[in-house]
């Protein structure tokens, strides 16, 4: 920059303007045009009063290093020299976390080192359907603020058939148990063998970890997969599905009870079934194509599912 500046004044232009053209400050150019001053030499500091002691820090060293302390981070270590019957040495949490950091133990530990992102499941090896469903439960609006009704919904992977379905009042394992015993029931798969019994793949709340949803799911023999957190392309088809539920264009919007969402939805996944022809070989042998068109896609086409009411007011 300084060579610009040079070469625009040997051709006669002012300082000033060549700075205005380069997009420069004139400040900025004396600034570099500063000798650089010399460094100050580099004294020792002085050791701090209350620095620990070589004994102190080997003590600290080997609590880091023990595997009754593996798993405790810096503030937990901190406490346990404070509070130990052996140590009873106080020393701030920072100092331990350098120390943790100069022998490389400052990774996850604990619940941190569980909780790494993963790849995402693996869906390729699905050739038919019943050999893995989707599911998930979905938040539906009711007219009072904070309170809402939970549709769960199970889909089979490849042929998107909705296989099981019902709307709650609370999230909770038992109801998820209730919609795969009513999707094996339905599918009429209770009389196969478990190993020809569809795995689950869904994301990873409450309900999908609970540990009465994976012996639930242990008993039965099923494997779980879950998607990574907040990668809802891990499970594309539930959340499509939720989509065209909620973008339906006689989707109501809200529901004042259960009983008119069980009203709605009863005519939602009943009315493809009965008012539209047999979907192609390419899906499931009896499935029940997707609530996809509307009234106005084709002339003569029967109404949709019922409304259960205006929307309230704003």
């Amino acid at each position: 920059m300084q060579a610009l500046v040079g070469e625009a004044k040997a051709q006669g232009l002012p300082e000033k303007r060549a700075c205005q053209v380069l997009r420069i400050s004139s400040r900025s150019l004396q600034r570099w045009r500063r000798p650089a001053l010399p460094k100050a030499p580099a004294t020792p500091r002085p050791r701090p009063m209350n620095a620990i002691t070589r004994d102190e820090a080997a003590t600290v060293v080997s609590l880091i290093r023990s595997a009754e302390h593996a798993d405790q981070s810096c503030r937990e270590l901190a406490l346990s020299l404070e509070t130990g019957s052996k140590t009873a040495l106080s020393v701030s949490h920072v100092t331990v976390w350098r120390y943790q950091v100069a022998l490389g133990c400052a990774g996850p530990r604990g619940r941190q080192v569980s909780q790494r992102v993963g790849p995402a499941p693996d869906t390729d090896w699905v050739t038919g359907p019943n050999q893995l469903w989707d599911w998930d439960v979905t938040v539906l609006r009711s007219p009072d603020r904070w309170v809402g009704w939970y549709l769960y919904s199970l889909l089979d992977h490849f042929s998107r058939k909705d296989v099981a379905w019902h709307v709650q009042d609370t999230l909770s394992s038992d109801y998820v148990q209730r919609l795969w015993d009513q999707g094996l029931t339905n599918e009429g798969l209770l009389d196969q063998p478990r190993e020809a019994w569809p795995k689950s793949l869904s994301d990873r709340g409450a309900p999908m970890r609970s540990h009465s949803t994976r012996q639930y799911f242990l008993k039965l023999g099923i494997a779980q997969f879950f998607s990574r957190p907040r990668r809802p392309n891990d499970n594309p088809r539930i959340e499509a599905h939720f989509g065209t539920v909620k973008t339906h264009p006689v989707y109501p919007g809200w529901f004042i009870d259960v009983s008119a969402a069980v009203t709605y939805f009863t005519g939602f996944y009943d009315w493809p079934q009965v008012q539209r022809p047999p979907a192609d070989g390419a899906r499931h042998a009896d499935a029940r194509p997707g609530p996809f068109a509307t009234d106005r896609d084709e002339p003569g086409r029967a109404p949709g599912p019922p409304v259960p009411g205006p929307h309230p007011p704003a």
